[in-house]
């Protein structure tokens, strides 16, 4: 198991010893649904600069995590918000979203908005259908960071570019640079290209040749 960072080291845990997201959707027996957002809880957390995973305050260089085409797509943003950098680091080796290999588990959206409550709204997060999932994610940091709205009317997360720090991961592990850029553009159907990497990352990388 990897060891639990300092500033998620107090929250409550599920019945595997995962702490659980202040972000997290808990129904009315004390379950908690990491792939729902609470948006009451959610919203607070923007309001208030605060990590979406601990609750703490964030520092001015935070952590993002998520799909290649959310980092480096000119028109991308990321549903899940800003973290510290412990707590994504913590959170990309073990999200079974992000960290497993095969991710098959759905909950039904009207289900769980029926256990917790109909006085709580629920944002669900990594709405991608299992079969697009990424075939690798991205740790980005950036310096701040703006809110926009998608077409459902949900907030999302557009970072600063260019990035000061870009790592990408899979199966909850850290691949090699070279091979992340390249991944993160032939499985894009077409829809990233170097460029748009280099445009991203500025200093940060450069393609050879």
């Amino acid at each position: 198991m990897v060891d639990i960072p300092e500033c998620l080291a107090s929250l409550d845990r599920d019945r595997r010893g995962y702490p659980i997201p202040v972000t997290a959707a808990v129904d009315r027996d004390g379950t908690p649904h990491f792939t729902v957002s609470d948006q009451e809880v959610r919203q607070r957390m923007i309001d208030e600069d605060r990590c979406h995973l601990s609750g703490r305050k964030l520092l001015r260089g935070r952590w993002f995590i998520g799909s290649p085409m959310a980092a480096f797509h000119p028109r991308g943003a990321f549903l899940d918000g800003p973290m510290l950098d412990e707590a994504s680091l913590f959170a990309v080796q073990t999200c079974p979203f992000v960290a497993a290999p095969k991710y098959a588990r759905r909950i039904e959206d009207k289900l769980i908005q029926q256990s917790i409550g109909e006085d709580r709204m629920v944002v669900r997060m990594h709405e991608e259908p299992v079969p697009d999932r990424p075939d690798v994610f991205v740790r980005v940091m950036a310096i701040g960071h703006k809110l926009v709205s998608s077409s459902e009317g949900d907030v999302l997360f557009v970072p600063k570019k260019p990035y000061r720090k870009v790592e990408f991961w899979r199966h909850g592990k850290m691949i090699d640079f070279d091979e992340g850029v390249e991944l993160s553009v032939t499985t894009s159907n077409g829809q990233l290209t170097f460029r748009d990497m280099v445009n991203a990352m500025g200093k940060i990388w450069s393609p050879s040749g």
